[in-house]
């Protein structure tokens, strides 16, 4: 009996080991397609720095997010948005998870707002011409920030709020803005296309082969496309990291756990 113990013990390892790393292969292959994705949608060409700049300093990155103007940016956005009014489009939302957005005081990031998770919120929070849109700066269509897995946005408007009347992007001098981690706006973003998307959306999407989790990926990233394109900002988070740590403890666990069955004493012949 002790013997078999033992033995469904060692062959548990290795189903363990491998599957964990099959797990960190699968998240490889994925990181590789996502960063094929934004490379094919967002960045198509090197980044160019632009001879002139619509910010007074001409380099958006020399520049703290409060003092960039982003409404010098708002001629960019014009041609940029895309109407996507189809019939079932879903304006609002119920939150995921809690948001918890940052204001800076000079020396570090300090908590200042968070929306509880269960909040109803505005996804399209403007209409032009009977089109929802997200602007610039709202929501999930953040601006970049300098630094990997930050973004700077004006927080979501509760459900019962007035729409915007068609603005494509959001100045700070009318709205509050406040740093976001990428992975909460990315759990609003994924959760609503999984849950809300509607037929258009989901034809078109297929058809250019995405997935919803580079569709969301491609509407968080929007912004930064556009300020790439113009040779303003190359955003840190347009650089897809193909390992990451969640790669590196899956390969870890997973080599640790075949290396038990090779050296586990179930491995002795039964002479």
């Amino acid at each position: 009996m002790n013997k078999t113990i033992s033995m469904l013990i060692r062959w548990l390892y290795l189903v363990i080991g491998c599957a964990l790393l099959a797990a960190a292969g699968g998240r490889l292959v994925g990181q590789w397609k996502m960063a094929d994705t934004v490379k094919e949608y967002l960045t198509p060409e090197a980044f160019a720095p632009a001879a002139t700049s619509y910010n007074a300093d001409g380099e958006y990155a020399g520049l703290p997010l409060e003092a960039t103007d982003f409404a010098g940016f708002t001629p960019l956005f014009f041609s940029a948005q895309t109407l996507v009014f189809q019939e079932g489009i879903v304006r609002e939302y119920s939150l995921p998870c809690d948001i918890t957005y940052y204001s800076w005081d000079g020396s570090d990031l300090i908590p200042a707002l968070v929306l509880d998770k269960g909040t109803d919120v505005l996804f399209f929070p403007t209409e032009a011409e009977g089109a929802p849109l997200i602007p610039a700066g709202y929501g999930v269509n953040s601006f970049p920030g300098t630094e990997s897995g930050w973004r700077y946005a004006v927080p979501f408007l509760a459900a019962d709020q007035p729409l915007i009347s068609g603005q494509v992007l959001l100045s700070q001098q009318d709205w509050d803005y406040y740093h976001v981690r990428l992975s909460d706006l990315q759990a609003v973003c994924s959760g609503y296309w999984n849950e809300l998307e509607w037929d258009y959306s989901r034809q078109s999407r297929k058809r250019m082969g995405l997935s919803v989790r580079e569709l969301s990926t491609l509407e968080l990233l929007r912004t930064d496309g556009v300020l790439y394109a113009a040779g303003i900002y190359d955003s840190p988070d347009l650089s897809v990291p193909l390992w990451d740590k969640i790669n590196s403890l899956l390969t870890a666990a997973g080599a640790a756990l075949v290396v038990l069955f090779m050296v586990h004493p179930g491995r002795k012949s039964r002479g």
